[in-house]
This record gives structure tokens, C-alpha cells and sequence, in this order.
């Protein structure tokens, strides 16, 4: 029994520390590891190795079954809804990274697929003039122009037309963009998008969810039927807060970041929607890079 012992609290003891950070609410590094499931399984997937290694086959087993059951928690780089979605919009959300230098990757893709709205994120002056060969393709756009710039390194393109643009800053100086979007002459959609910083302390940790309670107040106040909101919130889908945000919205998180391929990635570039619009898919475009990001592109039914 003593020499059983260890080997059950080698088990044991990361699922307890796991859980305890899981509903952790107000310690950022809590909530950050462990919304992302891929830590755990490599952690199990090792101990599986090791106990293999040792001729413990018992105890290789119960890791591996630990590791799978975290790996299940793993999202995919494709989800769809089985409900039939008749006419869709394709909507193209990217944070393309500031030091991003393959902008080309991304300007053919876009050429090819036609997204009907796109929502970036890390935008640079730089980025802005390799983007004007689409303005024919995209004559609607919000950002880069005179007193507006990039607002929190925002911008926006749309085949279809956008009006009542305007910035939101919040009391900490992040800036939430917000207007309508008009995909059809008879349909119209309040547009909100944001890009709260990476919680990579405790600080930015409360400016992020900060973002996240304006959000929530303002798409309390709108005189539409549908409400649109999209952006790199930096807050993965396996997280007890993502649960609880935006009460009566849809959302279909798939994979995004981070954009490698040996380490499974989570869901931090998301689209929340409300209204009779619906979520048909999501998809991570893998084939596009340049960035620690995948684009995603929704294909929504309205």
C-alpha cells in the first residue's frame, strides 16, 4: 500500500490543483491555465509515458483515461450547426499580429473566398496600405481614416453597407467600436467589436473583463433586432467566464490560437450572436499564416 500511495497523489493532485483554478474567479494565471485543456492532457499523456515506461499498466491506463477526457475538451478547427440556414453571410475575423509580414497570404484569401464582412485586429499603418487593392471589393470601412485610426488596432471592411460608426472608450482607454451592418436592404445588425488586452497579469486581467462588462451593458441598449459581436477577446471558450458572458447570444467557438501546430489550440477569436440571424459554421483557416492567430470565417444564416 505505501508504494501505491505516491502514485495515486501523482494522479490526484493535478486534477485537485485543475479544479481549484478552474473556479477560481479572481486570480488571472488561475483562469488562464486552466482554460486551456491541452496543458492537462500532456500532462496525463506524460504519465501515461512514464507509468508505461515503469511496467505500471494499471496506473498507465487511469492517466490515459484522464487524458482523453481532457483531450474531448480539445476544440476542433470546424463546427457547424445542424440547422438549415438557407441564404449566408461569410463574415472573416483575424488578429493578424502586429509584426505580421505574409499580409499577402491573407489579401488572396480574401480575394478567393469574398468574405462579406471582415474584422481585424493588430492593425498597423503598414497593414492599411497593403489592404487598399480591396477597396473595390470592400468599399464599406471603418478605421484608418482622419481622427479615427486603428481604434485598439481595430478595422473593418464591408461589401455591404455600414453607418452610425463610432468608438466607445472605455474609462481605462480601450475603445469598443460599434454601429450597424447592413447585409441585406431589410436587415440590420448592431455591430459591436473589441479587442481587450491579453491577461498576461493581474492588471490587464481586470481591463480585460472590464471590456467584457461594457460590452454586455451597451448591447443591452440597442433598437435592432439582431446584435453582432466579434473580436480576439482573449479568453479561451473552456473557461468558466466564458460560460456566463453575453446571456440569450449564440456562439460556435472552434480553435484559433495558438497558430502551431504541434500544441493543441484554443478558442479566443469569437462571434456571439442574438436575434434571428443564425450560426451555420466556424472555421480556423489554417492555410492562411503570418500570425500566432488563425483566422476564423463564420458562415451566418440571415
Amino acid at each position: 500500500m505505501g508504494k501505491v500511495w505516491p502514485k495515486l497523489l501523482l494522479l490526484i493532485l493535478p486534477l485537485i490543483f485543475w479544479r481549484w483554478s478552474y473556479s477560481e474567479s479572481g486570480l488571472w494565471w488561475a483562469e488562464s491555465w486552466s482554460s486551456v485543456p491541452g496543458v492537462m492532457a500532456s500532462l496525463y499523456l506524460l504519465y501515461c509515458g512514464v507509468f508505461i515506461y515503469c511496467r505500471l499498466f494499471f496506473f498507465a491506463s487511469v492517466a490515459l483515461i484522464i487524458c482523453l477526457l481532457f483531450s474531448i475538451r480539445i476544440l476542433p478547427d470546424i463546427r457547424t450547426q445542424a440547422q438549415a440556414c438557407g441564404k449566408t453571410f461569410k463574415i472573416l475575423q483575424y488578429n493578424i499580429l502586429f509584426e505580421n509580414k505574409k499580409i499577402d497570404n491573407l489579401i488572396q484569401f480574401v480575394k478567393k473566398e469574398r468574405p462579406d464582412l471582415i474584422v481585424l485586429q493588430e492593425m498597423t499603418p503598414r497593414h492599411g496600405a497593403a489592404l487598399q487593392g480591396l477597396h473595390e471589393l470592400y468599399p464599406y470601412r471603418y478605421g484608418g481614416q482622419p481622427k479615427v485610426g486603428y481604434p485598439s488596432n481595430q478595422f473593418i471592411l464591408s461589401r455591404q453597407p455600414l453607418y452610425g460608426m463610432s468608438v466607445f472608450r472605455t474609462d481605462d482607454d480601450q475603445s469598443l467600436i460599434r454601429g450597424f451592418w447592413q447585409p441585406t436592404p431589410d436587415v440590420d445588425i448592431a455591430l459591436f467589436t473589441a479587442h481587450p488586452p491579453s491577461p498576461r497579469g493581474q492588471q490587464l486581467w481586470h481591463r480585460r473583463n472590464l471590456m467584457f462588462q461594457t460590452v454586455t451593458f451597451l448591447t443591452g441598449f440597442v433598437p435592432v433586432e439582431n446584435t453582432l459581436v466579434i473580436g480576439d477577446f482573449n479568453l479561451s471558450s473552456d473557461s468558466a467566464r466564458y460560460q456566463q458572458l453575453f446571456p440569450g447570444f449564440s456562439s460556435l467557438p472552434v480553435s484559433s490560437w495558438p497558430a502551431i501546430s504541434f500544441f493543441p489550440a484554443v478558442g479566443i477569436d469569437h462571434l456571439w450572436i442574438r436575434g434571428s440571424a443564425r450560426l451555420c459554421a466556424r472555421e480556423a483557416v489554417t492555410q492562411v499564416e503570418g500570425s500566432d492567430h488563425w483566422p476564423v470565417l463564420t458562415h451566418l444564416g440571415i
